[in-house]
């Protein structure tokens, strides 16, 4: 996971750029480190509570796709989303939420939903939200004293960030945003809290490596670190592993960790690297340090787990400690500019106490600017990792720094196969013996730093922090390969203790500048700590990105020699010419020397293309500014750096952007009262923009035209989205804003085809019959369904009681009538709705107090049908005095509409009718009225993720439903309320005119789902053998559509599963949920029992299943999928899952082998039928219709209650299912 864009206020303020999610840095290369609780084997649902306080649900499917819907949440105005989908990750950001990110007051990653459930901190897997609280400068002498936002707590004071770790539950959401939004009003000077962060989770990341560094050289000359402190900040340490038996000298945790005891294995691995003795191995496999005293800090958990507010912590302990060197194998997999309050507690601590922080790069590798937090900082000496032969590591993170392109890591040591001291009890890695272990990773190449650092510390005690900075890096090895990724060189800890020259700064890493910016100069100074004079002949090797030297005269020095007397320092200067380059990186090094001695000075400058100053007016259809909320995509074609720039309030948008190709794109709201919605929406902007010099790019919504959608039935809308997908030579975008139902219009300006790349232009509607019409003084009037209220259903004149701005309706006698009431700006108005309900108003409509400008809100928890509307439909209601209303409870139909351009033309009617569509006539069936929701979602080939307001249904019930045919990749999901167990359906895609039928929560057994994503099959979904390997994953439910499947939902579901090979018990378990197993190569016989229960009392039939599949496998080269036979039913069953228990009762079923399985034979199939649960059975007659389809006739005979299903099949080759579904159906 990376940064995916800046969010920047109205001018070109500062960037807010994010840090990440914490991981060891070491467990790369088939080791990856531990996941919290939460699991992302798919598909699955997870619930978020933002900070905002906003619920959000997000289902995760195989292929990493996300879809995300909104809760409702009774008593809140329902807000606008807007979505960014980019690079694996998906951000949903209300708008209530922007102004505060674009004053950088916000952490974007707060609403990263795609790392908040990657990190487990979804509702179900944490009570509570985890913050870090900064506050200003002026805070720091009281910071203990400094108060945390309402509905938080604090946790820890982070004085060396100046700041504080607070805990936020769900419950505490609306308080705790209201304090916050609160806060944002003042000015930056006199505001409380300066920005809330995500305090991050943080999970952990010899014998020839240690030689490989020059250690031993070291040893020889007397120095083994002896009376230099070191702090190992990780999961703990085995102070009884013999390696560390008297070696660690203080320890403390700071983790929720009952001790410091390593339980984990990656904090004694990291230590024994640093000081230990080898004696597990006789003394050979001593860490690079073996003299040093240990001081061990705990910051992550057991698990490998844990929170950035914990790694502060242990730092200020290692600070107080007056240690020398602290160890940080640790890090985010987010890259840093070294802004975030970890590096910034980093820079802070380093500066007061004098210690080396030595902290890995990360294990984000082989992209670029992928070095994360704290390595980031300024103050850090950060590490990269290479083999034992000197070549990069693949997994090593990489530079440069984002924001300002400074060189990091600035060093590299030994990470690939290091064997160190193993833990008791863990198995991290892969083990050499009960004592020892061999892992990769930066976590394993910064112990050799930490322990060099030592070396050096011993050899000059009076050196501070930065002195042995510079002196090692400047005295490394230099090796082949690019100097973002290895730093200056490898770790060289001999020639480091040996050599008494070394440079400060040991790196010039100079700021980026543009191609025709001034020429400039960076100074270093070659110290000279010995007692002997050295003359330095100097030499200048910098490369471009292809390899190729710089142009004469870039880069020069002077002169070509120096002398730098003894006990002395002299300075060289490098001049840089940036005009004679070309845009572009350049890395290289200076190098001075002479016999014996090698210092060596990384250099890297970064030339950019010309910036200029872009003036973007944006004027809305009136010819005025726009309104609140509206900004401009702007994406660079070309490098991908993303910027969402939020359009001022007098629409004069000025941005500094190099030269170079942009796609500018304008989301725009009409101007409005503040916290209420605009009534409409205009997207506008140009694929393609060129900036070559100072440029005006006006975007103007004047040339817009409205959407109109031509439907021959009555619709209105839920839903309405718009975005846009556009993506050039580097990383893409897919932005969009999932509107509410009280935005009435959408304009699009036309626009062409892009030059290059992708670019698609969308909207998309949810229509429905609607939900109320409203007829006053002979006008048509629309009313915004409060959504997840109760509804009006049937035809009633009412009498309009005109409320006002009234919030107290108690002794007013409102039956009968509809309760008309005024919006007050900044109030909650559900107190007065919920008023004007208990006085027995039939229908509550909230009006908007002023033009323009509309209303939205959740009605869930309400007990009368509620609505608002506009200010001229209030006139018009008032005038009148009564009104007509028709409501329909039920829509009988629903139209999912999705239209895409390359282009905009200017004509956007669009026919809406069974010559465009695909139809579906779907049935959800139950045995009570329990009410539900689900999604469609319709994936476009470059759409990752996205946002979608849950589709409603009620009760059993029939729909006709309208779906866009075409490229797309459509998947559905819906559930019941309550406890919520949910059924998901495969890929399909429709053609246009197509009808299909789908039947929702009729009753079948779990089987083995078609049209599946090929994804799935990484997780055994169908199962699988590839070699002796097979993987296995079956759903323990289904209904009678078989590309319906689902999983344990919830405590209302059981699963549990019984794997054998002949008689024999191999395997058993809960859900057989993405299992591995190792089978013999030889053919055997195989036999797969599952059980799943479901107890919700929605459910009512197929309440219990057993199924058994016997199958045979044997050794395959290839991939095989395994010959598990699925039933198919069609119970004949009506929408309560029941049938007539008299008469004759024919059904069907069907057998098949999974979807990508060979072909079989269907030999045979049996019937039975039981009356009481499975107590006893009855033969039922089966007659054989062919293509593995049988017809089951039975008799009923007047049984009441429910009927038990049991079906035997089996094939020409002895693969053999069987399946029993308790109360399989109900008799009437």
């Amino acid at each position: 996971m990376r940064p995916l864009f800046r969010v920047v206020a109205a001018t070109t303020g500062a960037a807010v750029l994010a840090f990440g999610q914490a991981v060891p840095a070491g467990a790369a290369a088939g080791d990856p480190p531990a996941r919290p609780a939460s699991t992302l084997t798919p598909p699955v649902t997870h619930t978020l509570t933002l900070v905002t306080g906003d619920v959000i649900e997000v289902q995760t499917y195989a292929d990493g796709r996300q879809v995300a819907g909104p809760r409702p949440d009774p008593g809140r105005a329902q807000p606008a989303y807007k979505t960014i989908d980019r690079r694996g990750d998906l951000y949903v950001i209300p708008e209530t939420a922007r102004p505060l990110l674009a004053a950088n007051r916000l952490d974007q990653e707060l609403f990263n939903v795609t790392t908040l459930i990657e990190a487990g901190l979804d509702d179900a897997h944490r009570a509570s939200l985890p913050l870090i609280v900064s506050y200003g400068p002026a805070a720091r002498r009281t910071l203990a004293a400094q108060p945390v936002p309402a509905g938080a707590r604090r946790t820890r004071v982070l004085a060396s960030a100046n700041a504080a770790a607070v805990e936020r539950t769900p419950a505490q959401a609306a308080a705790f945003w209201t304090a916050l939004t609160s806060a944002a009003t003042k000015t930056a000077a006199t505001a409380t809290y300066e920005k809330v962060w995500l305090d991050r989770p943080v999970r952990a990341t010899l014998e020839t490596s240690v030689p490989q560094i020059g250690a031993p050289s070291a040893w020889q000359a007397g120095y083994d670190g002896k009376g230099v402190k070191v702090a190992v900040l990780d999961t703990g340490a085995d102070a009884t592993h013999p390696d560390l038996q008297g070696r660690i000298t203080e320890s403390a945790n700071f983790s929720d960790a009952a001790d410091t005891v390593d339980h984990n294995g990656h904090g004694t691995h990291v230590a024994a690297t640093v000081a230990g003795s080898g004696a597990a191995d006789a003394g050979r496999r001593k860490g690079v340090a073996p003299g040093a005293d240990l001081y061990v800090g705990k910051v992550l958990g057991d698990t490998g787990a844990g929170y950035l507010s914990w790694i502060v912590a242990g730092m200020e302990w290692a600070a107080a400690q007056k240690v020398d060197v602290v160890s940080m194998s640790l890090g985010t997999d987010d890259p840093s500019d070294g802004q975030d309050p970890l590096s910034q507690a980093l820079n802070t601590l380093s500066s007061q106490s004098g210690a080396l922080f030595v902290v890995a790069a990360g294990n984000e590798g082989p992209d670029a600017g992928t070095v994360a937090s704290p390595g980031a900082a300024d103050a850090a000496l950060t590490v990269g990792a290479v083999s034992k032969r000197d070549e990069l590591a693949g997994f090593s993170s990489r530079g440069p720094r984002l924001g300002d392109d400074a060189l990091k890591p600035e060093i590299s040591a030994p990470g690939v196969a290091i064997v160190a001291a193993r833990a008791a009890g863990t198995s991290i890695g892969s083990p050499i013996d009960d004592r020892y272990s061999s892992l990769n990773g930066t976590s394993m190449a910064t112990p050799h730093v930490s322990g060099a650092a030592a070396l050096l510390a011993q050899r000059h005690p009076d050196w501070n922090a930065q002195q042995l900075k510079a002196a090692l890096i400047s005295t490394v090895k230099p090796v082949a390969g690019d100097l973002d990724a290895i730093g200056s060189g490898r770790l060289d800890a001999g020639r480091a203790v040996a050599q008494q020259v070394y440079a400060s700064p040991a790196t010039i890493s100079r700021p980026t500048v543009a191609a025709d910016g001034e020429a400039g100069t960076s100074a270093v100074e070659i110290v000279n700590a010995g007692d002997t004079a050295v003359a330095l002949d100097l030499a200048l090797d910098v490369r471009d990105r292809n390899g190729e030297p710089a142009p004469a005269g870039m880069f020069t020095l002077p002169a070509n020699r120096v002398d730098v007397p003894a006990g002395g320092k002299a300075q060289v200067t490098v001049a840089v010419d940036p005009a004679k380059g070309t845009r572009g990186r350049y890395t290289g090094r200076l190098r001075a020397t002479a016999p014996d001695v090698e210092v060596t000075v990384a250099i890297v400058q970064s030339i950019s293309a010309t910036r200029h100053r872009v003036e973007i007016p944006v004027t809305y259809r009136d010819g005025a500014a726009p309104g609140a909320e509206s900004g401009v995509d702007v994406l660079d074609l070309e490098t991908g750096e993303f910027y969402d720039l939020e359009v001022p309030e007098d629409g004069k948008l000025v941005a500094d952007l190099p030269a170079g190709r942009y796609s500018m794109m304008a989301t725009l709201f009409e101007r409005r009262q503040e916290s209420v919605h605009s009534a409409e929406v205009v997207f506008a902007g140009d694929p393609d923009v060129r900036i070559t010099g100072p440029a005006t790019i006006p975007i103007d919504a004047r040339r817009a035209a409205q959407v109109r959608l031509e439907t021959a039935k009555r619709v209105d809308h839920s839903q309405v989205t718009i975005g846009h997908v556009r993506y050039g030579d580097g990383p893409g975008l897919h932005s969009s804003w999932m509107l509410t139902p009280a935005t009435e219009r959408a304009y699009l300006t036309p626009m062409p085809k892009a030059e290059t790349g992708v670019f698609e232009v969308y909207h998309h509607w949810d229509l429905y019959k609607p939900i109320a019409t409203a007829t006053a003084g002979g006008k048509d009037l629309r009313l915004v369904h409060m959504d997840y209220g109760p509804r009006f259903d049937g035809r009633r004149d009412l009498r309009v009681y005109d409320g006002g701005s009234r919030e107290d309706f108690t002794g007013t006698d409102l039956s009968g009538r509809l309760a008309l009431l005024t919006y007050r700006p900044g109030a909650d108005m559900f107190p007065a709705i919920e008023s004007a309900a208990a006085a027995g108003a039939s229908v509550v409509v909230l009006a908007m107090n002023e033009r323009p400008g509309a209303l939205s809100y959740w009605g869930s928890g309400l007990a009368t049908p509620a609505f608002t509307t506009g200010f001229d439909e209030a006139a018009a209601l008032r005038k009148a005095g009564r009104v007509r209303l028709e409501g329909t409870s039920v829509s009988p139909y629903w139209y999912d509409v999705l239209r895409w351009h390359d282009g905009v033309p200017r004509d956007l009617r669009y026919e809406v009718s069974p010559r465009t569509m695909a139809r579906i006539d779907a049935s959800y069936h139950g045995t009570s009225d329990e009410a539900g929701y689900g999604t469609r979602a319709s994936f476009r080939p470059a759409v990752g993720g996205m946002m979608i307001k849950p589709s409603p249904i009620t009760g059993p019930m029939e729909r006709e439903e309208w779906t866009t045919p075409g490229d797309l990749v459509v998947r559905t999901r819906f559930q019941r309320s309550g406890e919520g167990a949910e059924l998901i359906s495969g890929d399909r895609t429709y053609r246009v005119g197509e009808r299909t039928g789908e039947h929702w929560f009729a009753p079948g057994g779990p089987g083995q789902p078609r049209n599946l994503s090929s994804a799935y099959s990484e997780y055994g979904l169908p199962a699988q053998r590839t070699g002796d390997e097979v993987r296995m994953m079956t759903p323990a439910f289904g209904d009678s559509d078989p590309g319906h499947f689902g999983f344990v939902y919830g405590q209302a579901d059981q699963a549990a599963y019984e794997l054998y090979r002949g008689d024999q018990l191999i395997d058993s378990g809960g859900e057989l949920y993405n299992r591995v197993f190792a089978f013999p190569a030889e053919r055997a016989s195989y036999r797969l029992e599952q059980r799943a229960e479901r107890s919700a009392a929605w459910w009512g039939t197929a309440t219990k299943t057993a199924t058994t599949w016997t199958f045979s496998s044997a050794h395959t080269g290839e991939r095989e999928v395994l010959p598990l036979l699925a039933i198919d039913y069609d119970l004949g069953v009506d929408l309560r899952n029941a049938v007539s228990s008299r008469g004759r009762h024919t059904f069907e079923f069907g057998v098949r082998p999974p979807t990508g399985a060979a072909p079989v034979k269907v030999a045979g199939a049996t019937a039975q039928i039981s009356y009481d649960d499975g107590a006893t059975w009855v033969e039922a007659e089966v007659d054989r219709r062919g293509n593995g389809t049988y017809r089951v006739q039975a008799q009923h005979k007047g049984h009441g209650g429910y009927a038990s299903l049991k079906v035997a099949a089996w094939d020409t080759s002895g693969n053999k299912v069987e399946q029993t579904i308790t109360r399989a159906f109900a008799l009437k």
